[in-house]
């Protein structure tokens, strides 16, 4: 079967399909993730064009997803450019997790998911303390 660098448009056209096609690419190639005491979500991998829709998409749901190339093409290390959609916003990240978490399937990924959930509450705790 080919393989083709797009999200078909009966799949960006439905939230639903959308955030099932989201998670399932996830699943394969993305992490959620706490460095430096804060929680985040990338998606990375040679599809520019699927992460560009992936990103746009995101964006429309309100969701503030970057989408950047991370890695140049390197004869010694990549053949194609490397893309990144990440998602740092705490408030944006929240929000998407409450999104896509009945869709996570991998059970890693989904661990992960819920302890990036639990970095925001515990950092949005400490803010509503200082207060």
């Amino acid at each position: 079967m080919p393989k083709e660098d797009k999200i078909e448009d009966w799949i960006l056209k439905e939230n639903v399909c959308f955030l099932s096609f989201l998670a399932g690419y996830s699943d394969a190639e993305g992490n959620f993730g706490v460095y430096s005491k804060r929680a985040r979500f990338r998606v990375g991998s040679y599809d520019k064009n699927i992460l560009r829709q992936i990103a746009n998409k995101l964006n429309l749901l309100g969701i503030n997803a970057k989408f950047n190339l991370e890695g140049k093409a390197i004869a010694e290390k990549h053949n194609k450019d490397f893309y990144r959609v990440s998602i740092n916003d705490k408030s944006s990240l929240l929000d998407f997790i409450n999104l896509i978490k009945p869709y996570i399937k991998h059970n890693k990924r989904y661990k992960d998911m819920i302890l990036c959930e639990n970095n925001i509450f515990e950092r949005n705790k400490k803010y509503i303390e200082k207060k």
